[in-house]
């Protein structure tokens, strides 16, 4: 890679070593080349341009091999870019071993400006007999103009090829500058009214001015006064800044700095605040107040303020001055209105309400017609005081009233209310038990009741009567208290004295018991029963039982031994338990029931079951043995003797003796016959077979005796056949009669020429 001076942004930079690296090349042989360049000292800027030839390599750098095309008999050392004849060509093909230098056409004199000359290059038309790509390189000599951005460059181009062979050309470049300079105006800006307009730290100052890179730019202002916001005089300033550069180009923009006026006006007087009573009309003195801007105009606004004693808001006169500029101050006056005057009212009319009851006044009323000169809130209270009247049935049965009516400010008005408390209440008795259990024997309770009233002193009476029969044989009692006041009135309560019973009955279990097995244990007489059963009331006492069964160790039969538990209940629900063990013994024989002869049928596949006909009753499990004694055999049936030998678990021995008579049971055996009975032992000839029993059939069965309609009648089928079989159900061949009898050749009519046809057959024998 190298440095080109056809791309603008390429330029090396120096470092702090002032190294640049232009260029990083690759060859297969010795360097041995030559670098042109342009340096820019002073950074880019017209008239700050150096031209240098930069070489590298030696000449004594050259092919040393005698067979190459371009052997140099004074190289000494092989650059390695020896050139050799490849398949036809010769050495003195041109390009091969190039030594003509590069032709330029043309170069084209041009007019650019003072930025662009830096990075806009117009190179020379050239061409070369071998190399496509031809180097470029340049030297200038500038000659200065009427400015310092206005010159001329005498630019001398020179060409090289590929081998190192040069020409050259001079180009001509006029340099102008006719392009204003750049920059950016300073915001508008605001100032306050009076500060100073030249301090541009206020107002800002022009930024990035610039000439495109051709020199310095020089930056002014000028401004101007007018009055746009009419606020007051003289309030914008409209500042024209320039910028002119080196060539006298210059540009122009306007900033608009805009004078405010953001401080309020103060006031010079204000009315003091002050006392006023209700309904007093406001004060129409007003504030004055002046502006260092423009001139103030003052307006008064009332609104309320803290309420007072009164009831009555503070009227606060608020003060508004305004500049030209709508800047505003407030100031303001406080009016509090007073009241020396006590309010007005009508107490409410004297009452009567019940003694204890709620005296309170929304129940005996409250003043109204409430009114005072202000606004103010007005406070109700009361002060009662007790006393008796003369004909009173109690004490303290007047209430005197006093009622006081306040304002706000603390003025006072009062007046008195009867109100006379009667007693129409019944007087308040304890909570008595609604239900009182006593049990068998217990003495009736004689204690009252406490009972109060809000009036007078009370006395408590008691009332019995019978009610209902109770569980323990005993009347229960119906009890009502009732609580009098001294003025007559009166309460009651009525309370229940039942009779309970919590203690369970006695009694005692009878004896344990053994029994024999099968014994009917419901039987009382056999099992014992209850005689003693006692309860301490009157009520009558139900005695039940409840067996469990469970099988003893080493019992020859289960659940021989019964757990009874006997319950007894008196009419109170109360009960007790005992119990009774009945164990149940097996001393009898096994009971066998059944008919000592016995005919049956012997089934195929079937043997002698072990108890023919008979059923065993014993407790415990049992076996049998049997011993059999045949009497005869015969084709359909035999006979035996037959010793049943029962033995239950617990060793009891029962026998009995029975004559056994079996027949074998007939039928059909085979299994292909219709009628086939698969429990059948001896086959009596009875079997039935179905299939096809019509002998004309294709499939006829001769051992068929029941047809199954499966018949297969081979046969004419068409009814024009002269053999159609209106049986037949399987197709067969049909004989069709002749269309035309008697046609022997066929040709479609009976003429002489068939009899010919038959005589010539005359005497021939069919049979041969």
């Amino acid at each position: 890679w190298y440095l080109s001076a056809e791309t603008g942004d390429a330029y090396g930079v120096a470092g702090e070593d002032q190294r640049i690296m232009v260029a990083q090349l690759t060859t297969p042989g010795t360097l041995n080349i030559q670098l042109y360049a342009q340096i820019f000292p002073n950074g880019l800027a017209a008239g700050n341009t150096k031209y240098v030839s930069l070489s590298y390599g030696s000449p004594l750098c050259a092919c040393t091999d005698e067979t190459a095309c371009n052997y140099d008999d004074a190289a000494i050392t092989d650059d390695g870019n020896c050139y050799y004849i490849t398949n036809e060509a010769s050495c003195d093909d041109v390009c091969l071993f190039d030594n003509q230098a590069p032709v330029i056409e043309s170069v084209e004199d041009y007019t650019t400006t003072c930025s662009a000359i830096q990075t806009e290059y117009v190179f020379p038309v050239a061409t070369d007999n071998c190399d496509s790509e031809l180097d470029y390189a340049y030297e200038d000599v500038i000659t200065p103009g009427s400015c310092p951005n206005a010159y001329t460059i005498a630019r001398t181009w020179t060409v090289t090829d590929n081998v190192g062979y040069m020409a050259s050309i001079v180009q001509h470049i006029t340099v102008e500058d006719n392009d204003a300079p750049t920059f950016t105006v300073p915001a508008d800006a605001s100032i306050a009214c009076g500060a100073d307009a030249q301090d541009l730290s206020l107002t800002g100052d022009v930024t990035d001015a610039s000439d495109a890179g051709c020199g310095d730019v020089t930056v002014s202002y000028t401004d101007a006064f007018a009055a746009e916001s009419n606020c007051f005089a003289n309030d914008v300033i409209l500042r024209t800044w320039t910028a002119v550069d080196a060539c006298g180009n210059e540009a122009s923009l306007v900033q608009t700095i805009n004078i405010i006026d953001e401080v309020a006006p103060v006031f010079t007087s204000v009315p003091a605040d002050m006392n006023i009573a209700c309904g007093d009309a406001l004060p129409t003195e007003m504030a004055v107040a002046t502006d260092a801007c423009s001139g103030v105009t003052v307006t008064v606004e009332v609104s309320e303020g803290e309420v007072s004693c009164t009831g009555v808001a503070a009227a606060i006169r608020t003060f508004i001055a305004t500049d030209g500029c709508g800047n505003t101050a407030t100031a303001t006056q406080t009016l509090t209105y007073v009241d020396t005057e006590a309010p007005t009212f009508t107490a409410p009319a004297d009452a009567a309400v019940e003694c204890g009851a709620d005296s309170s006044p929304a129940v005996t009323g409250e003043p109204t017609g409430l009114a005072d000169n202000c606004m103010s809130d007005l406070t109700v209270s009361h002060e009662d005081v007790i006393e008796s009247s003369a004909d009173g049935c109690f004490a303290d049965d007047v209430i005197r009233r006093t009622w006081t009516v306040t304002d706000g400010c603390g003025n006072a008005a009062s007046a008195v209310q009867i109100i006379s408390l009667i007693d129409t209440t019944a007087p308040e008795m304890e909570a008595v038990a609604e239900t009182i259990e006593l049990g068998c024997g217990d003495a009736i309770p004689t204690a009252l009741p406490a009972a109060t009233d809000g009036c007078s002193a009370v006395t408590v009476t008691i009332t019995d009567v019978d009610a209902t029969m109770s569980c323990t044989g005993a009347m229960n009692i119906e009890r009502t208290y009732t609580a009098t006041d001294a003025c007559g009135n009166s309460t009651s309560q009525t309370q229940m004295i039942v009779f309970t019973d919590n203690i369970a009955p006695t009694f005692t279990a009878p004896a344990d018991v053994t029994l024999e097995c099968g014994t009917d244990l419901s039987d009382l007489t056999l099992t014992g029963a209850i005689t003693d059963a006692a309860d301490v009331c009157s009520a009558d006492i139900t005695l039940t039982y409840e067996d469990v069964a469970s099988t003893s160790e080493g019992s020859c039969f289960n659940d021989n031994i019964i757990t009874r538990t006997w319950t007894a209940t008196d009419g109170c629900g109360n009960f007790s338990t005992d119990v009774q063990v009945i164990t149940l013994i097996d001393t009898t024989a096994p009971v066998i029931i059944g008919e000592t002869e016995v005919q049956l049928t012997y089934y195929s596949a079937e043997t002698l079951p072990q108890l023919v006909g008979l059923e065993i009753i014993d407790c415990a499990e049992y076996t049998v043995e049997t011993e059999d004694t045949y009497a005869g055999f015969g084709a359909y049936t035999f006979d035996l003797s037959r010793v049943y030998t029962i033995t239950d678990a617990c060793g009891n021995v029962a026998t009995f003796n029975q004559h056994v008579i079996a027949s074998y049971a007939p039928g059909c055996t085979y299994p292909d016959a219709v009628n086939y009975d698969e429990t059948a032992f001896l086959d009596d000839g009875s079997c039935i077979y179905s299939g096809c029993t019509d002998m004309g059939a294709a499939n006829y069965n001769p051992i068929a005796s029941e047809d199954d309609g499966s018949c297969v009648i081979v046969g004419c089928m068409d009814p024009e056949g002269l053999d159609y079989n209106a049986d037949a159900n399987y197709p067969g061949g049909c004989d069709y009669p002749d269309p035309c009898p008697g046609d022997l050749d066929d040709n479609g009519e009976v003429n002489v020429n068939d009899l010919l046809e038959f005589f010539q057959y005359y005497g021939t024998s069919c049979n041969e």
